[in-house]
């Protein structure tokens, strides 16, 4: 069971180490899911669907600290915050445009292979806390 913990994480790792976004305009790829994660907080006063996206990562870090840490304390919180974060994830795919450099110069983008792959890692962390969840029912 905890396979699915092993692989959200790693493919969430993954998903850092690529581009996140591809320009619609010249195919340039652009940003790094690593840039994404340590940056993204700063899209709160640029682009909202950014700021959305990048809170994702707070419930998910919460339910895969509790979920390896704490196994004990699986509960209809850790699956609600599972939830939370594909919602709050989702809104990567209404991203249309962001900040290409300093000047507040801005390019029209779409997600890429490393948003996907952060995504689905948000997924599998949501199956795995359904089959915890599913499995202490009486």
């Amino acid at each position: 069971m905890q396979y699915i913990l092993l692989a959200s994480f790693c493919i969430y790792l993954l998903a850092c180490c690529l581009h996140s976004f591809k320009s619609k305009q010249n195919g340039e790829l652009l940003y790094l899911g690593v840039t994404n994660l340590f940056f993204g907080v700063f899209s709160l006063f640029t682009d909202a669907f950014s700021f959305i996206a990048w809170c994702a990562n707070i419930p998910y870090f919460i339910v895969l600290f509790f979920a390896y840490f704490y196994p004990q304390y699986h509960s209809i919180w850790l699956l609600f915050l599972s939830v939370l974060s594909i919602i709050l994830g989702s809104s990567i795919f209404k991203i249309n445009t962001l900040l290409y450099n300093e000047g507040g110069t801005t390019i029209k983008v779409r997600p890429y292979i490393g948003a996907f792959l952060w995504w689905l890692s948000m997924w599998l962390i949501c199956l795995f806390e359904t089959i915890i969840f599913l499995q202490k029912q009486p």
